[in-house]
C-alpha cells in the first residue's frame, strides 16, 4: 500500500456508533394515563422513580425484623388491595380511545338511609366502625342490579363504568356514592341523560329529591377521580357493605372504544428525557425548587408507584418517542356522542 493510500485511510473519520434501544416504554394510546418502562429482554414493568443515570440514595440500615401487630397487618393488606384495585381501574379506564361522554354521582337519601357507628377494640386501640342502616331495604348489589336494568333498557347502544365510593363528608360522616362514567350512545343530549338517570335512581332508592343525582360532562380529571383509592379508614366499612360483591364493574364493555397501549423501544437518553419531563412538570405544578429524585419518588408513592402522563406532559413525551398525535386523545380523538 502506498504512503498516499495510508494517509487517505487515516484521514477518514470513524463513524460514531448509533445508540441502541435499551428500554421499552409503554404509554396509553389515548395519550392520557399510566406510563411505565422495562429493560428490553427483561421481565416486569418499572415505575418512573429515579432519573436514568442518577444513583439511588443509600438505604437506611436494616432494622431487626419484627412481626407486625394485627392492626398493622390489616393496614398493609388494605393498602395492597387498594393498589391492586387502582391498577385494574387505571388499565381499564385509560385504554379508552374516546373519553366517556358523561359522569354521574348518585347519592342516598340520608333521611331514609342512616349511618351509625360502633366502637370495636383493636390491639393498637379502639377503632370506629361505620354501618349503613339497610334494615328492611335491599342490599347495595340489589340497588345496582335494578339501576343497571333501567340503563340497559334505555341505552342499548351505550356503555358505562360504575363504582361504589365511600368518603367522609364535611361533618365527618360517611357519604356513599355510586359514581358512573360512560356514553349513553347516539341520539341523546346531556339534558336528556340527566333527566333519565335522575328518574331511574330515585325510583330504585325510593326517594323524591332530585338533588341526590348530579350529571355532568366529563373533564380532564374525571378518569383520575374515578380510580382514586378509597380512604383506608373507610375501606373496610365499604367492603362490609358490599358483602363480597364487586366495588366496580362495566356495562356493555364490548361497545367501549378501547385501544391497546403503545410500546416504544428507546435509548438511555430518550428514557432520561422522559423522566425529566415528568419530574419538571410536577416540580412546576407543586411550585417548589428542583430536587433530583425526591418529588418523583413522592409522586409515585402517592399513586401507588405509577406515574401518569396528562395533556401537558403527553405531547412532549410523544415527541421524544417519535409518535404522531393523530388518533390519540390529545389530537383528533372521536367526540362523545352526547351533545353538550
Amino acid at each position: 500500500m502506498t504512503r498516499g493510500a495510508r494517509a487517505t485511510l487515516k484521514d477518514t473519520p470513524t463513524p460514531m456508533p448509533t445508540a441502541l434501544p435499551t428500554h421499552a416504554i409503554t404509554i396509553p394510546s389515548s395519550g392520557l394515563g399510566p406510563i411505565s418502562y422495562a429493560p428490553i429482554g427483561g421481565t416486569g414493568q418499572r415505575p418512573f422513580r429515579p432519573l436514568a443515570g442518577e444513583p439511588e440514595p443509600s438505604p437506611l440500615p436494616a432494622s431487626p425484623a419484627s412481626k407486625p401487630t394485627k392492626a398493622q397487618a390489616k393496614g398493609i393488606k388494605t393498602v395492597r388491595a387498594a393498589a391492586s384495585r387502582k391498577k385494574t381501574l387505571d388499565d381499564l379506564l385509560f385504554s379508552l380511545q374516546a373519553p366517556p361522554a358523561l359522569e354521574a354521582f348518585c347519592l342516598f337519601d340520608l333521611s331514609r338511609f342512616k349511618w351509625f357507628h360502633e366502637q370495636e377494640e383493636e390491639f393498637d386501640g379502639p377503632s370506629r366502625r361505620w354501618r349503613l342502616d339497610l334494615r328492611g331495604k335491599p342490599s347495595l348489589d340489589k340497588f345496582l342490579q335494578l339501576f343497571r336494568m333501567r340503563l340497559k333498557r334505555k341505552y342499548p347502544d351505550g356503555w358505562f363504568f360504575y363504582r361504589w365510593k365511600l368518603e367522609f363528608s364535611m361533618n365527618a360522616r360517611p357519604v356513599l356514592t355510586l359514581h358512573l362514567l360512560g356514553d349513553p350512545g347516539t341520539g341523546g343530549t346531556l339534558g336528556d341523560a340527566t333527566t333519565y338517570l335522575t328518574k331511574a335512581w330515585l325510583e330504585v332508592t325510593g326517594s323524591d329529591n332530585p338533588d341526590l343525582v348530579t350529571v355532568q360532562a366529563t373533564h380532564e380529571a374525571s378518569l383520575f377521580s374515578f380510580s382514586s383509592p378509597t380512604d383506608p379508614r373507610l375501606s373496610p366499612d365499604l367492603q362490609r357493605l358490599l358483602r363480597g360483591h364487586y366495588e366496580f364493574g362495566q356495562m356493555h364493555k364490548a361497545r367501549m372504544p378501547k385501544l391497546p397501549p403503545t410500546r416504544v423501544e428507546v435509548t438511555e437518553q430518550q428514557l432520561r428525557e422522559v423522566c425529566e419531563i415528568l419530574a419538571d412538570h410536577h416540580v412546576e405544578y407543586a411550585g417548589i425548587g428542583r430536587t433530583n429524585n425526591d418529588l418523583l419518588r413522592m409522586l409515585n408513592e402517592a399513586n401507588f408507584g405509577r406515574a401518569f402522563i396528562n395533556p401537558v406532559t403527553g405531547p412532549k413525551i410523544r415527541a421524544v418517542l417519535g409518535l404522531e398525535e393523530s388518533g390519540s386523545r390529545l389530537g383528533g380523538n372521536p367526540k362523545p356522542s352526547v351533545i353538550e
